[in-house]
């Protein structure tokens, strides 16, 4: 195998995105997306160095899931 043949084969790679860009994509604060890995929600998060990045396709997985819908530990009584 050549090496030509060896890339077309390869999917594009895609560019980690900042914590302000994943809020801005997701429509909340930059706050709500920190608590939101502090909390431990299940967003697609990865820390790279001192930085939050996201990857858009793993923030859509993880809206289309529905496992975005967290539901809040507080019970109506």
């Amino acid at each position: 195998m050549n090496n030509e043949s060896d890339m077309a084969v390869r999917p594009p790679i895609e560019k980690w995105i900042s914590i302000e860009e994943a809020a801005e994509y997701l429509g909340v604060s930059v706050v709500t997306v920190r608590s939101w890995i502090r909390e431990e929600r299940g967003i697609p998060a990865r820390k790279i160095g001192k930085q939050w990045k996201f990857r858009v396709s793993d923030l859509e997985e993880w809206v289309t899931s529905g496992a975005s819908q967290f539901r809040s530990k507080k019970r109506a009584d």
